[in-house]
């Protein structure tokens, strides 16, 4: 397989300069883009009360003070679990006191504790000091945070809680159960934690021990992923505050399909309005701008990703690919991507397989591929990876020349697996014969040929 690389061009004062006027002189249709964003969290949330309503009632009790020791908060990316949990919680700041970690920023469980340890706002520890000690570290802080906030409840939201089961050496199961053991501490202290885990599928698909499953309440909230309608309602609100001018309706109802009836992501849909505004400039933004914009954002993303990818990640790639074309089948385990990376890699060595699965982790973040766990029997539950886009476009930006020939390679065995079929099953060949003669003669009826 080949590898391109992109001319470098060297950039100096002047040349910046002189993109910074041509920037300034650009017309535009934004009066405040930020609001286009989906990092930011809005003030208001549209369609998910009913959600909302579910946190609150496990998160508030007007009546005690008592907390659920954990909430599973589950739905696919984009189906604003995130922002909806973060806003609940800043309306119960008079109450509560409350932290938020992404762990998509660690990549073991060691990681994780450090992660929440300093957006607790305390010194991480060495990994020699051993994750009992993290743990013991995160109890301390947060009851130094509530006696320094004079309150007696907390809430621990951690965002991509499912990182922590993809570091199968690191024990997922019984990290959890420290974390309980932590809510447990509090409580004989008069004090409360409540463990908000976000992620795409619920706590109850992982691999969890007895012990944990019997200190966890069965709370869980499912964010279905967004109507167009929702999406459409999303869109009006933010396009007025985004846009110079009003946006036409027609517009932001194909923004709302493109993406609603691909996967509900109201991210996408934010991300399709604003690059349509750009390709617009001070143009009225209109539907063939959001289908170019559409088509911008799927082939640059995809060139981009190809682009800067190692020659490692590029070989995973098209290893994936390759078993998608031949076996007929969107996703495949680490082992089996492993082993055709492996026979891909003739001139450089490959690499190990807790490697490669840290490089599928990085591709997963580049979102050209997702992991989903599958259960496997009594050999628990394993990561299965699949394309975000089309095999078929990937496997021919990486090189067309070695696709064009798997291909060939794919065609010649469906022909050579026909021809070993109607030999080991010479009657079938002669029913399938007289079958597409009947089918034609009534062929040829119907349509008096």
């Amino acid at each position: 397989m080949s590898t391109s690389y992109a001319l470098q061009v060297e950039l100096s004062k002047k040349k910046i300069s002189a993109i910074r006027k041509a920037l300034e002189t650009t017309k535009s249709a934004f009066s405040e883009k930020r609001y286009l964003e989906s990092l930011g969290s809005p003030g208001t949330i549209i369609g998910r009360e009913k959600e909302a309503k579910q946190i609150l009632e496990f998160l508030y009790n007007p009546k005690n003070s008592f907390l659920v020791p954990l909430v599973s908060v589950y739905g696919r990316s984009g189906t604003g679990k995130s922002t909806v949990v973060r806003l609940v919680c800043n309306n119960l700041e008079d109450l509560v006191s409350y932290s938020y970690v992404n762990l998509r920023k660690a990549r073991t469980i060691f990681g994780c504790a450090n992660l929440i340890l300093s957006e607790l706002d305390t010194d991480t520890i060495k990994s020699t000091q051993g994750i009992n000690k993290a743990v013991d570290k995160i109890e301390s802080r947060i009851i130094e945070t509530l006696e320094l906030d004079n309150k007696k409840q907390f809430i621990l939201i951690l965002d991509e809680f499912d990182v922590i089961f993809s570091d199968s050496r690191g024990l997922p199961s019984d990290f959890v159960f420290k974390l309980l053991n932590i809510v447990e501490n509090l409580r004989a202290k008069g004090l409360d934690l409540c463990i908000v885990a976000l992620s795409n599928c619920s706590l109850a698909d992982f691999s969890l021990d007895d012990r944990v499953k019997s200190r966890m309440d069965n709370c869980e909230v499912f964010f279905a992923p967004y109507t167009n309608d929702e999406i459409f309602s999303i869109l009006k609100e933010r396009s007025k505050k985004a846009f110079v001018g009003k946006i036409n309706e027609k517009v932001l109802t194909l923004c709302s399909k493109l993406s609603g009836d691909e996967h509900g992501d109201c991210r996408r849909a934010l991300q399709l309005l604003r690059v349509a505004g750009e390709i617009a400039g001070g143009a009225v933004l209109s539907e063939d701008h959001v289908k170019e914009a559409a088509k911008k954002l799927d082939d640059d993303k995809l060139d981009s990703i190809l682009a800067s990818a190692t020659n490692h990640q590029r070989l995973l790639l098209a290893a994936l690919a390759k078993l998608v074309l031949h076996s007929g089948k969107a996703s495949h385990s680490t082992r089996e991507i492993f082993d055709v990376y492996c026979s891909l890699c003739e001139k450089i060595k490959f690499l190990s397989c807790r490697s490669v699965f840290n490089l599928l982790v990085e591709l997963e973040n580049m979102s050209i591929i997702i992991a989903k766990k599958h259960s496997t029997g009594r050999h628990g539950y394993h990561n299965f990876y699949e394309f975000t886009f089309d095999y078929r476009l990937v496997g021919w930006i990486l090189d067309k020349n070695w696709w064009t020939s798997e291909k060939d390679d794919k065609e010649k065995s469906d022909i050579l697996d026909d021809i070993v079929y109607d030999e080991l099953h010479p009657g079938k060949k002669h029913e399938r014969s007289l079958a597409y003669g009947r089918a034609s003669k009534r062929y040829q009826k119907r349509f008096e040929l």
